[in-house]
């Protein structure tokens, strides 16, 4: 009987350490918890023993435990978190998915400078503008031993350098909408050509035209041989700017952390361009005869009763000058597209200008007549040879016109923010006004001073053509380099 009462004293023991092993949190040493639906209270397991009889148990203060946190879900299947707190969100202000890819990548200010070396077209030259030959023909064209010395091709001018600038910056958060602003210009340059006789007037220098009343070819001889010398500058003058404002819109961007990506962009904006042109001509003689010997037939207009000594070398100046000055004013539309494979980079801007070419065109000529000795006298008539009483005058027109302009660039990423680049350039204008076809060829013998027959005015004037309209282009190579941040 004893022994039953121990042995059943010894499996409460066992079982009680079995429980207390079974619970998952951790208990102070010398207390177990057990479970119940309504939670686990803490039990201290030492108790006193008195015999063999059952243990006199302890009693604990009764201690709070903290409830268990709140679960989604019944409490006999998967436990969840609780849900977020909801927020409504604008699905306007929602970045697009290609636009997310690369906001942060894409500069948002960007400047750039190239240097320039260009050639443009040549200045048009229909008719030759000096001659040369044996006394007998004159200078006159058609002759067996006339030759033309200048203008019978069209003048080709040097190369010439200039410079590009150009900046601008995207407006929007997203680097969609920006705009641009930029211009070009090119240095003026000029090509001259002087002729000159010796001191006994050789060779023979002639300025050739057609004659309005005979319809034949003619001339005005600069120089005789022992009596005065002759010499001649032939000078053209051209230059060229641009300036143009633009928004900006891009249409496409790839990724810009991609070793390749493509951008393309839309241009509408405005535009103003320049073209400044002149041919000027300024012959002169100068006498070489003795003292009271009279004035050439040639030079009526200033008879020797001027008081001219010709011993004193006096000089006779021609100035025949034309002046064209051509103004697009214009809206703008174009396309730019920017490559980038690595470092490298392929970049190309294609712009079209439309609107109103202002044509101004100055003609101007004289014949001035200037004694060789100490007292001073001047003799002057209006006109030159080309530049006359009939078409020396300031005139405006207005055309509508067409301006494309082509830049392409390879370049190469040096830095993270600034790039290098070569180009080329195509420029373009049409309906323009160009000196070289201002200068008529068809005279009036009557209106031009040195000539013999100067104020004897025969037949109907012929007429004059100041607006003949071609075309212009400029074209060259550019290196500079881009910055952008």
């Amino acid at each position: 009987m004893r022994k039953g009462f121990l042995g059943s004293i010894m499996i409460m023991i066992v079982s009680t350490g079995w429980a207390w092993g079974q619970n998952s949190r951790p208990s102070e040493p010398g207390t177990s918890s057990v479970s119940s639906l309504e939670g686990e209270q803490p039990i201290d397991t030492r108790f006193q023993q008195t015999g063999f009889g059952e243990p006199n148990p302890i009693t604990l203060p009764n201690v709070p435990v903290p409830a268990p946190p709140t679960m989604a879900g019944p409490s006999s299947g998967p436990v969840y978190p609780a849900p977020a707190i909801y927020q409504e969100v604008n699905p306007d202000t929602l970045p697009r998915p290609e636009e997310n890819a690369d906001r942060h990548e894409v500069e948002r200010f960007w400047g750039s400078a190239d240097y320039l070396y260009f050639f443009v077209k040549s200045q048009p030259s229909p008719y030759p503008m000096l001659t040369t030959s044996i006394p007998s023909s004159g200078g006159v064209l058609n002759q067996p031993t006339t030759l033309p010395l200048f203008g019978q091709h069209d003048i080709q001018y040097n190369w010439m350098s200039g410079f590009r600038v150009d900046a601008g910056m995207y407006i929007d958060d997203w680097n969609r909408l920006g705009v641009d602003v930029g211009g070009f210009w090119l240095q003026k340059t000029d090509q001259k050509s002087t002729f000159q006789s010796d001191a006994a007037g050789n060779p023979l220098l002639a300025i050739p035209f057609i004659n309005a009343v005979t319809g034949a070819q003619d001339a005005v001889t600069l120089n005789s041989q022992g009596n005065f010398g002759g010499s001649s500058l032939i000078d053209t003058t051209t230059q060229v700017y641009s300036v143009d404002g633009n928004m900006i819109w891009n249409m496409y961007r790839g990724c810009a952390t991609a070793c390749k990506s493509l951008s393309l962009d839309a241009l509408v904006g405005v535009r103003f361009a320049q073209l400044e042109e002149s041919l000027t001509q300024i012959s002169t003689s100068t006498f070489l005869g003795q003292s009271g010997v009279p004035l050439p037939p040639s030079f009526g207009p200033f008879p020797a009763s001027l008081g001219v000594d010709n011993g004193n070398g006096a000089t006779l100046n021609i100035l025949d000058k034309f002046h064209v000055l051509n103004q697009f004013y214009g809206g703008q539309i174009g396309l730019r597209s920017n490559f980038r494979w690595n470092r490298w980079l392929f970049n190309g801007t294609y712009k079209l200008g439309f609107g109103d070419m202002h044509s101004t065109v100055d003609v101007f000529g004289n014949t001035t007549l200037t004694r060789g000795d100490s007292v001073p006298l001047t003799g002057s008539q209006l006109g030159g040879v080309y530049a006359n009483a009939q078409n020396i005058s300031r005139l405006h027109r207005d055309t509508f016109s067409l301006l494309p302009e082509v830049n392409l660039k390879i370049g190469y990423q040096i830095t993270e923010h600034v790039q290098i680049f070569v180009g080329y350039t195509f420029f373009y204008m049409n309906n323009v006004v160009r000196p070289g076809l201002v200068r008529p060829i068809t005279l009036q013998p009557g209106l031009i001073p040195i000539s013999p027959s100067y104020g004897q005015v025969v037949g109907v004037l012929p007429a004059i053509n100041n607006f003949q309209t071609t075309d212009f282009y400029a074209q060259g190579v550019s290196f500079g380099f881009q910055f952008k941040y």
